[in-house]
């Protein structure tokens, strides 16, 4: 599903969006913790797990939600349904590769990892985990 510039809204921060070829790219680099929190959920909210990796977006994205600022329960907090929406609604081999990518910190990694479904019985391998994990 291609996404132009009416998908996104007018009050939409553009500063996030590029546009190369007529398909947006999304710099989600940004220092501005309220602005980043909302483009997260945006992209949460507008795009699925298959289209952020067909864009080579997905480590960019899962590194964004890397902050420790982003999963503060009295501040700025990424909404952990939203997050097992946009997990459930994804296939998991993808997301996990990308998972062992990222240098995470330790809540945020919690966090995403308890979005995962308990009754989904998880196939990936044992350096993936490792991975993660390191």
């Amino acid at each position: 599903m291609k996404y132009g510039r009416s998908a996104i809204p007018n009050w939409y921060p553009t500063s996030f969006c590029v546009y190369k070829c007529g398909q947006a790219t999304f710099q989600m680099k940004d220092s501005n913790i309220p602005r980043l929190h909302s483009t997260l959920v945006f992209i949460m909210d507008h795009f699925t797990i298959a289209e952020l990796c067909s864009a080579r977006l997905l480590k960019e994205f899962l590194a964004a939600t890397n902050s420790p600022h982003l999963h503060d329960m009295e501040g700025i907090n990424l909404p952990e349904q939203q997050m097992k929406t946009f997990f459930s609604k994804n296939t998991q081999k993808q997301l996990f590769k990308a998972f062992g990518e990222v240098a995470w910190h330790g809540v945020a990694l919690c966090r995403w990892l308890n979005c995962i479904e308990t009754c989904i019985k998880l196939q990936i391998t044992k350096n993936l985990l490792l991975k993660m994990g390191l």
